[in-house]
């Protein structure tokens, strides 16, 4: 199974959406028009997308969940600054 984030090409993630519009899934003529929308897949997969922010970034969210862990292990209810800091 494919999935949009992963594929290596415009074509291919095309290709993907093309295959899933085939299936006879309720409702998914309208889950396929949105997800071609290119804003959509932009943000889901960098071969669509026309910044280079891809690179840049993890492929995961961990380092986000971390920071949001340690920050409810300390103190909740911090001033902006006190929280930033």
């Amino acid at each position: 199974m494919y999935s949009i984030p992963d594929v290596t090409s415009a074509e291919e993630v095309y290709n993907l959406l093309n295959e899933i519009e085939k299936t006879e899934e309720p409702k998914i003529q309208d889950w396929v028009e949105y997800y071609k929308c290119p804003y959509v897949l932009s943000s889901l997969n960098k071969h669509i997308s026309k910044m280079n922010i891809w690179n840049r970034s993890s492929n995961n969210t961990n380092y986000a969940e971390a920071s949001h862990a340690n920050s409810n292990k300390d103190e909740k209810n911090l001033k902006l600054l006190t929280a930033i800091k």
